[in-house]
């Protein structure tokens, strides 16, 4: 049967693993959600040394929604850009130009943007219009939209929006009015629209007004070379939007994220309206990078701010270009703190570019940055950059500029995510916080004094054996942003999110910690994806774990423990585990799993001391782990575990009749504390977390329990020593520890006196136990309130006690009980989480006091029910008049 058994549960572990398996497989595939049509990205720079058409660019093309926001949320805003600068927006095969035949025939809606309004309305607008153009926003006229182009001038900044064929009134006005509504205009705001034949021939003059259009009974005049123009009262499109055309642009789940608010970009199945953000310590969202990297230094004054340029630099920088060393560089986007200013120091980076939050550094703080380490160090410079396209472009460009005047720098294109089991060769996968290892490694050798090819090469070499993968429970939310970044239903996590909030592999249910690391780690490594890493058995791997932002340490933690645990049931062995926060997405809840191939010469660079204030050194990284690692408590001493049994030194012992109602006294406090459960709990959570009915009820069942193993009732006091064990053991929490000192009190009363005296006796000790632990006293709106009422009854008879005395003793005190516990309603609370609350929402009585009055009142009437049927109180030597 044994072996049975067993057979049944690892056929058990075998379909939950098939399962995981095919969980992970299904999640591989490619989630891409494609556009109705190609679009291509131009950039143009005033250049008076070169032709119009040599100072146009094509950067890069995309046809599907993930693609646009890879783009999109790695480029300089429009706002950034120096005067001369143009982003254009075109479907694929039609260049930004007049000339183009598909353009030839048409015009555009121009939208003037003075200085005066501020870049974030620009570069809202902007992507307003950009939204428009790539979700068919037009309805059935956007085909006969051909592009749009943003140009930063001196005076004026511009938004056109070109269409193929100006004869057609309906189209293009439908096209305006769209725009206007979507840009949510002041009602007279004109907008223009210029014919390119027109714009082609004014050559500066002004052209006189040709034609007059009525909008819905409006009559406009037209503008200077103008056709249409419009400034009609139009609704507020963000109250009542319209849905756009394009299903494929708003599949659940994978729409990427942007922070301002897109009106119909809400994605199908959840609230048009994203969920609130929690405010954020800062000073204003313009000053935050820059406060931040004031506050790093502040803390670290080993690194300094170099001027002007958001980026931080070694305070020797200037001693390692005259010793040679290789300097290493890093940079993006803030928000992803302590990355990459936390990674600044000796063993490690020698300087780190900061960006605003979420976008690319620019381009001329970058070339400042490696002028100030590179200019004069004959080593070299190695650039770290992680994979995303406007890295890539404003670090590119400041490398081409260096090298111009003669900087040695070389660049190291970071790339491991795992999450997409196929990436576009224009894109590639993502750069994650894989990239923090690189940088250890980088520099330990530099601190060896390689080469900067050395360096690179081995660094080139070890990427290729490293893979990451992410889950996130929660969005974050940009500094200034009253919304979330974007709607993630609580049920559900995202599998493979990007560290800006970018749209992962799929949405799975929320899973364990145990169950969330097998999915993560069978998505790294599997089979069916050409970007997993492929694990084998009996190799040696590093792992990082790293919190996003909005993790507990708790969750770290457990999470640890899990993914470590399920990599080495795999026959791969972890020699180092690494965890804390690398490269985060400002606050969400989430973590990523790096996992690196390492050897004997990979183990020695990471183990290699660094400074960088961020980086987290395994205590004893190299000792010999096992995971749980525990080790055996030492023993009980044997004495102690002699007087837990033992009755040398009971001077108390009761006959047979007091035996049970001793045992009926208990057992009724502990069915009483059960029942009462839920009132507790409630009363308590007005002035506490609301578990005090629970924790007493946990004792409670530890104590009917320990009833039924038969205890030596005959002896209070050693009864009362096993009950506080087993309380302390089993309650938790501040009411287990009160309780266990108060019955460890009391056990103590029974070695000294027999009968009535000892009773009373136990009760001042138990409480002088609390007092010395607790530090509360009577009048503090405590559980000792109603026992000090209680004693003082008992205390008045003690001297004087006769037997036949005990009903009224006993009734006088269940009175008392409870006038001291209502009276606790009155009373200011100076202990326990009730002293930090305010007084006038404490109404009630105070639970701790409400549970003695329980348990003490149901063991009077026990006593009393006895005494009526038994007469034990006018028979017995040791009357029962405690609990």
């Amino acid at each position: 049967m044994a072996a049975e058994g067993k057979q049944l549960e690892g056929d058990s572990d075998d379909r939950e693993q098939s399962q995981l398996d095919r969980t992970s497989a299904s999640l591989s595939r490619p989630l891409k959600h494609p556009l109705e049509h190609r679009w291509s990205l131009w950039f143009y720079k005033i250049d008076q040394s070169r032709s119009w058409e040599e100072n146009l660019l094509e950067i890069s093309s995309f046809d599907t929604v993930e693609d646009f926001w890879a783009l999109y949320n790695h480029l300089e805003f429009p706002s950034k850009l120096p005067s001369g600068c143009d982003y254009s927006l075109f479907k694929t095969a039609i260049k930004p130009m007049w000339e183009d035949p598909r353009n030839k025939q048409g015009g555009r809606w121009l939208f003037n943007m003075s200085k005066n309004e501020g870049s974030t309305v620009l570069d809202d607008y902007w992507l307003e219009v950009l939204l428009c153009l790539i979700g068919e926003g037009f309805g059935e006229f956007s085909d006969d939209v051909c592009g749009a182009v943003v140009q930063i001038r001196n005076k004026i900044d511009k938004i056109s929006v070109w269409t193929a064929d100006v004869s057609r009134v309906d189209g293009n006005v439908k096209i305006g009015k769209t725009l206007k509504e979507r840009m949510n205009l002041h009602p007279r705001y004109i907008v223009p629209y210029h014919a390119h034949a027109d714009t082609q021939s004014k050559h500066g003059s002004t052209a006189r007004t040709k034609t007059t259009v009525n909008l819905d009974g409006c009559s406009c005049r037209t503008g200077t070379t103008s056709i249409y123009v419009f400034g009609l009262f139009l609704r507020d499109v963000r109250k009542t939007s319209s849905t756009v055309t394009s299903s494929s642009l708003f599949v659940q789940a994978d729409v990427p994220r942007s922070a301002t608010s897109i009106g119909d970009m809400s994605k199908k199945g959840e609230a048009g309206s994203r969920a609130p953000a929690r405010a954020k310590f800062i000073n204003t969202p313009e000053t935050c990078v820059a406060d931040n990297l004031a506050g790093f230094v502040a803390v670290n004054p080993g690194v300094r701010v170099l001027k002007g340029c958001s980026a931080v630099v070694r305070h020797d920088y200037q001693r390692l270009a005259s010793e040679g060393t290789v300097a290493l560089l890093s940079g993006g986007g803030s928000g992803h703190e302590p990355g990459f200013a936390g990674f600044v120091g000796p063993g490690m980076l020698t300087a780190a570019v900061a960006g605003p939050v979420y976008t690319s550094p620019f381009s001329d703080y970058i070339l400042a940055t490696l002028r100030t380490v590179g200019s004069k160090n004959k080593a070299g410079v190695l650039v770290f950059v992680l994979n995303y396209t406007g890295d890539r472009l404003t670090f590119g460009i400041a490398l081409e500029k260096a090298a111009t005047e003669g900087i040695c720098a070389d660049m190291v294109l970071v790339a491991e995510d795992t999450a997409l089991a196929h990436t576009h060769a224009s894109t590639g996968r993502r750069g994650l916080c894989g990239a923090i290892f690189l940088m250890k490694i980088a520099g330990a050798m530099a601190e060896e004094q390689k080469s900067l090819d050395e360096i690179k090469a081995f660094i080139e070499d070890k990427k290729q054996h490293m893979g990451t993968i992410t889950v996130a429970l929660t969005p974050c939310s940009l500094p200034g942003k009253d919304e979330l970044l974007f709607n993630l239903p609580a049920d559900k996590m995202e599998l493979g999110m990007g560290v800006h909030g970018e749209a992962g592999a799929s949405r799975v249910p929320v899973l364990s910690a145990a169950e969330t690391a097998k999915l993560m780690i069978n998505h790294l490594r599997s089979e069916s994806s050409k970007n997993s890493l492929h694990l084998k058995k009996g190799e040696n791997v590093a792992l990082m774990l790293n919190n996003l932002g909005g993790l507990t340490t708790l969750e770290m933690n457990i999470l640890a423990k899990e993914v470590i645990s399920y990599v080495e049931s795999l026959g791969v062995h972890v020699v180092r585990a690494y965890s804390g926060l690398y490269v985060t997405s400002l606050e969400s809840a989430g973590f990523s799993i790096c996992v690196l191939k390492v050897d004997s010469h990979v183990l020695g660079y990471l183990d290699a001391p660094t400074m960088a204030p961020a980086w987290t050194k395994p205590y004893c990284a190299s000792l010999p782990r096992t995971t749980p690692a525990e080790v055996e408590p030492v023993a009980s001493k044997h004495h102690h575990e002699e007087k837990l049994h033992s009755t040398e030194g009971e001077v108390c012992v009761l006959n047979a009749a007091e035996r049970e109602v001793f045992r009926a006294c208990l057992q009724a406090a502990f069915e009483t504390l059960l029942a009462h459960e839920k009132e507790l709990d409630k009363l308590d959570s007005e002035s506490g977390d609301g578990d005090c009915g629970a924790t007493l009820a946990a004792g409670a069942r530890a104590g009917l329990a320990y009833l039924r193993t038969r205890p030596p009732l005959d002896h209070p006091g050693l009864v009362f020593r096993q009950l506080s064990h087993t309380v302390s053991s089993s309650m938790g929490g501040t009411s287990g520890a009160l309780y266990s000192l108060l019955l460890l009190g009391a056990s103590r009363a029974f070695q000294l006196k027999s009968g009535f005296r000892a009773w009373v006796i136990a009760l001042e000790l138990g409480m002088e136990l609390v007092f010395k632990y607790g530090m509360a006293h009577v009048g503090d709106r405590t559980m000792l309130d109603p026992l000090d009422a209680v004693l003082a009854v008992l205390q008045k008879s003690a001297t004087y006690y006769r037997p036949e005395n005990l009903p009224s003793l006993l009734a006088e005190a269940l009175e008392a009980v409870s006038a001291a516990t209502t009276a606790t309603r009155a009373m200011r609370a100076k202990a326990g989480r009730a002293a930090y609350v305010n007084p006038e929402a404490l109404r009630n009585p105070d639970p701790g006091a409400r549970a003695v009055e329980i348990w003490i009142s149901c063991a009077i009437r026990v006593l009393l029910a006895e005494n009526r049927t038994t007469g034990v109180g006018s028979k017995s030597s040791t009357p029962l008049t405690s609990r």
